[in-house]
């Protein structure tokens, strides 16, 4: 009968360091899982070769900030807006109109469409010589919105100004990816001439710098899926409900050792 008892009180036991490990293994996350931009067991590369990145061009519905210096220090209607709203370069920008126009001080409509940056400024710049002495203009588009949700610390729609921004930065921006995000598959949603293409980035993986995919465009959409263990509400190890089987177990191994009769 004594034997019986200890046969029963070890398979329970063992019945319940199953579950816990089973418990504790799904609730962990491997580091490899964390790691952005692993090397390959084989070698370490440490120089990756892209090509060049085409420039945008100006199309209808961008927000273009133009800022005009000049050599001659007269104050002019540019400097003394841009002074006053400096803290907030959104309300300078002029908006392209449908047919590719900006309305533009001392210039009127000026056709911008399909013009890149570098040109747009160099029309201005020849565009003003009749009214200032050696003017410089300065562009930049201020509609670069990326959104970024999902397992994100800050998810949210950032405006970004840099002319380059590769999708770690702006990863950087919303505060990382969460321990839960899943940076293996990554969704980045992108609509380009009227067509939204669908693609997945594996952020673990050296790759992704050679991508066409490693820059991101105005309007994206970054989406950070979360791992199945989240999926399945182990975002953390449920400790009160390990104590309470604790607690069980021990109960049950008191009453086969002292049974009553």
């Amino acid at each position: 009968m004594f034997s019986t008892v200890n046969d029963r009180n070890f398979t329970v036991l063992k019945i319940f360091m199953y579950i816990f490990f089973i418990m504790a293994f799904s609730s962990c996350i491997s580091q490899r899982r964390l790691i952005y931009l692993q090397d390959t067991d084989s070698a370490k590369l440490n120089k990756f070769i892209i090509t060049d990145v085409e420039e945008e061009a100006i199309q209808p519905g961008d927000e273009l900030y133009i800022r005009v210096s000049s050599s001659d220090e007269r104050p002019t209607v540019f400097s003394t807006s841009q002074n006053y709203y400096m803290s907030d370069i959104t309300l300078l920008s002029y908006t392209v109109d449908e047919y590719g126009f900006i309305k533009f001080p001392y210039i009127g409509g000026i056709k911008l469409i399909n013009m890149s940056v570098r040109a747009a400024s160099d029309t201005l710049e020849t565009l003003l010589k009749k009214f200032m002495y050696l003017p410089t203009v300065n562009i930049k588009f201020v509609n670069k919105n990326v959104t970024i949700i999902g397992e994100i610390t800050r998810p949210g729609v950032y405006t970004f100004y840099d002319k380059r921004i590769n999708i770690l930065q702006a990863i950087g921006y919303a505060s990382d990816i969460t321990t839960f995000g899943d940076r293996k598959n990554v969704l980045l949603i992108r609509e380009e001439k009227g067509i939204i293409n669908k693609s997945y980035i594996d952020l673990t993986n050296n790759d992704i710098l050679t991508s066409d995919l490693y820059i991101i465009k105005p309007n994206d959409i970054i989406y950070v899926q979360p791992l199945s263990r989240k999926k399945w509400g182990m975002e953390t190890f449920p400790y009160s409900l390990l104590f309470t089987m604790i607690s069980t177990v021990f109960m049950i191994l008191t009453f086969m050792r002292y049974p009553t009769y």
